[in-house]
């Protein structure tokens, strides 16, 4: 079965959600296949760092696609709808994502179209705080009190040393 797959490029507008909304992404693609057959279409976010495209596995939504015989293009729209889970639930965290929407399998290389990517495209906020954002928000005071308390007793000790007064008279 020989299958080819068209995506065509995503040209979509930045918008912003919250954490725990459902995003409604619309996929159009033309195809041509020798047998009827049924295909699996995911999208979902991913961010970008040294290592290339990373998405976002807990996040992403697929829809199965039934796909007639053809020898011409078919074009055809799907409909596939994927949640914004929370860093907390392994999700993401508040920040810009790209999109991606690819057929099952694909390899993402340069040479294939079965798969689409547009870069800075969903603006995600509103994850609860957690308790180790919140330490980690506290720690550079905790750092500052904690050598305060270990530089005091050596303070004092030196101002002694060199020549401070004692109570009830002189030296």
């Amino acid at each position: 079965m020989v299958l080819d797959i068209k995506i065509g490029a995503l040209t979509l507008t930045k918008q912003n959600f919250t954490v725990g909304d459902t995003v409604k992404v619309v996929a159009s693609f033309s195809y041509t296949v020798g047998v009827n057959t049924t295909i699996k279409i995911n999208a979902g976010p991913y961010y970008t760092n040294v290592f290339g495209r990373n998405i976002i596995q807990a996040c992403v939504g697929s829809t199965s696609v039934q796909l007639t015989a053809t020898q011409t293009p078919v074009s055809k729209q799907v409909t596939i709808n994927f949640p914004l889970t929370p860093k907390a639930s392994g999700g993401m965290d508040d920040g810009t994502y790209g999109l991606m929407v690819w057929v099952d399998g694909s390899s993402f290389s340069a040479s294939t179209q079965d798969w689409a990517a547009q870069d800075n495209l969903l603006v995600v906020s509103g994850n609860p705080a957690s308790m180790w954002d919140t330490l980690t928000g506290m720690l550079p005071m905790l750092l500052l009190f904690m050598l305060m308390g270990m530089m005091m007793p050596m303070m004092q000790g030196m101002t002694q040393s060199f020549g401070g007064t004692q109570q009830g008279g002189q030296r």
